[in-house]
């Protein structure tokens, strides 16, 4: 009897063991999946903020990528905030400007105006294999012309 409890104990140790040595290994991934969220968020807010340092127009399409896990990850791009997620983690990263989602029809437009269309503007949401089209466009704001963001799924 003493032999079979033993061997139970043992069994159960080992267990222990195993699930706390995979627990450390799979927290270590979570780390890396998050610090590869912050890339693609961080490289999104380069092309963003590259685009509205520029005194032009341009227009630019760039593809949410999958994770190196290749999962799925999420954009959602609201305001100032570029937020990339996964089921695992997600990363937030700040730009100086705006990002705009809402169709300018070509037409100047005051601070007031400006505020109520982005406030009535839904937030983009976006997917892996998703493109996004990026438009920096010159517009008057104020009869001053302004270098502003807009980005739309294609």
């Amino acid at each position: 009897m003493d032999f079979v409890v033993s061997k139970v104990a043992l069994s159960v140790c080992a267990l222990i063991l195993m699930g706390s040595v995979l627990g450390v290994f799979q927290g270590q991934n979570l780390l890396g999946q998050d610090d590869d969220l912050r890339d693609i968020a961080a490289n999104f807010a380069r092309l963003a903020e590259s685009l509205l340092s520029q005194s032009s127009q341009a227009l630019v399409a760039w593809e949410v990528p999958f994770s190196v896990w290749e999962e799925v990850i999420d954009i959602e791009l609201g305001g100032d905030l570029v937020s990339v997620s996964s089921h695992e983690g997600f990363a937030v990263v700040q730009l100086s400007k705006a990002i705009h989602t809402w169709r300018w029809n070509g037409s100047g437009v005051n601070m007031t105006e400006l505020r109520d269309l982005d406030s009535e503007a839904p937030e983009l949401r976006v997917s892996s294999g998703t493109v996004i089209e990026l438009a920096a466009i010159l517009i008057p704001v104020e009869n001053e012309q302004t270098t502003m963001l807009f980005a739309r799924a294609a």
